[in-house]
This record gives structure tokens, C-alpha cells and sequence, in this order.
């Protein structure tokens, strides 16, 4: 069976959010579609955030998807989209964990759907009360070969999240929560792998303010009802410079 703990990682690889019936109206386009559901979300790189790091706790059980002994974690992000999760203080072979705590970098700083898109081939249909995009891939190397996104046509929000990885296949909910200024946050996305609709696969994210901006500060991965690990984020620090040489060159 496949692990649980690859499957998530695999979850993890985009951020936000059926089968197909029909055709898009003309009038709308998957450019046109994007840029109005990303008008709808909250981004605080959009308000203003240049960069952004902190400092990292995680909680990892002996079943997490990670294990490594962990000197000093931090977390760096940067305008136009780059995340790291850096350790230090670490053996040299523990420095894949770094690629495989990537994806949750989505969840600190949230990634356009504009962004996300981008690198697939996109294809908008419509049902009687929603869009669908669906995205895919041909580059053999990539861990999500398809995606489908469920956008609302009344509220213009996704609402569901199909994808196809190198693991499984998901269906996947998504809880949006409305901020003040009107904007929407992912908070939860939940699912289970097809085939094994008995194993519900949780994401939950809490939020704090730091000066004007709302910034993720902790991440919950649950798996069949049990907490599988934690990342938290202390000591916000937003437009400072970040170190020289943080990002690799493949990143820009």
C-alpha cells in the first residue's frame, strides 16, 4: 500500500484548490477566471510583504513523514515566490527534508492561483454551478501530473480540489474563512485518497497578525483522525533582508 506519509507531501505540492460537463461560455477564459478568483484571496504579498522569515518548531513522530535531527530550523520567503524551510545543524543526508517540507510553504504565505496554473496545461469547462479547471502535465518528473479546481460561480471561490500525483489520486474539500477587509484565507482542506475513502487526509492552518499582514503561523497535518506532525512559526520578521545565498539558483 502506498505510504501515507509520501501521499501527503504529494497533497501538499500545490496549495489551494469535477468531473467535467459541458463547455466554458466564451465570455470566460481560464485567464479571465484566475484573475478573478485570486482578486477574492487574500495575499499578503499583494499588501505590501517583500520578504519574510521566522523561525521553525515542528513536532514529528517516529511515523512523520521527515525524520531528522534538527539543529535550528528557519523559514524564508521572497517575492516573486520563493519558500525555504532551512536547517542547520544537521547531517548532510538529512537535507532532503528541506525539499520535503517545500510544499508547505503554501500554507505561511498562500500561492496565486495565477502562479499555480502556470505551469500546467489548463482546460476551463463549467458545470450548472461551477467552473473546472483542469490542469496537466508532460513533464515526466513532476510528483502532481493533474489537477481540478472547483470554482464557485456564485461566490467565485474554489470550493473543491481534485489531483492525480505519483501516490494517488485525491478528492479534496476546501474551508475558506473571510477576513475583515472581505478577502478569503484558506484555513482546512480535507480528503481522502481514492480507494481508501476510509482514510480522511487533514490540513489546518492558524493565522496571526503581524503589523498590517495576516501570516500562516502553524500548520496540522492529521491523518485518519490522528495528528501525524506540526510546523509552527515564531518570530515573524517581515521585509528584512534575507541572507545572501538562501534561495538556489534553480528557485528564481
Amino acid at each position: 500500500m502506498r505510504r501515507l506519509d509520501t501521499l501527503a507531501v504529494g497533497v501538499a505540492t500545490a496549495l489551494l484548490i469535477f468531473p467535467v460537463a459541458g463547455t466554458a461560455t466564451a465570455a470566460e477564459t481560464v485567464e479571465s477566471l484566475v484573475k478573478k478568483v485570486d482578486a477574492k484571496l487574500y495575499y499578503p504579498q499583494t499588501e505590501g510583504l517583500r520578504t519574510l522569515q521566522a523561525d521553525v518548531q515542528s513536532s514529528l513522530s517516529e511515523v512523520a513523514m521527515v525524520q531528522y535531527p534538527v539543529g535550528e530550523m528557519k523559514f524564508y520567503w521572497s517575492q516573486p515566490y520563493q519558500a525555504r524551510f532551512a536547517l542547520t545543524g544537521v547531517a548532510e543526508g538529512a537535507r532532503d527534508a528541506e525539499s520535503e517540507l517545500s510544499p508547505f510553504a503554501h500554507w505561511f504565505v498562500p500561492m496565486p492561483l495565477e502562479l499555480i496554473v502556470k505551469p500546467y496545461t489548463a482546460n476551463l469547462t463549467e458545470s450548472e454551478t461551477s467552473y473546472l479547471i483542469d490542469l496537466k502535465t508532460t513533464d515526466p518528473a513532476a510528483s502532481v501530473w493533474a489537477m481540478t479546481y472547483t470554482i464557485s460561480k456564485e461566490t467565485l471561490l474554489p470550493t473543491r480540489w481534485n489531483l492525480s500525483t505519483d501516490q494517488a489520486d485525491l478528492n479534496m474539500t476546501i474551508k475558506l474563512e473571510r477576513l475583515p477587509s472581505g478577502k478569503y484565507l484558506p484555513v482546512a482542506i480535507a480528503g481522502s485518497p481514492v480507494g481508501m475513502e476510509d482514510v480522511e487526509v487533514a490540513f489546518k492552518v492558524t493565522h496571526k497578525k503581524v503589523g498590517t499582514w495576516t501570516l500562516g503561523e502553524s500548520m496540522t497535518l492529521s491523518v485518519a483522525g490522528g495528528e501525524w506532525f506540526v510546523l509552527r512559526l515564531m518570530n515573524h520578521k517581515v521585509n528584512q533582508p534575507i541572507p545572501p545565498g538562501t534561495f538556489p539558483e534553480a528557485q528564481r
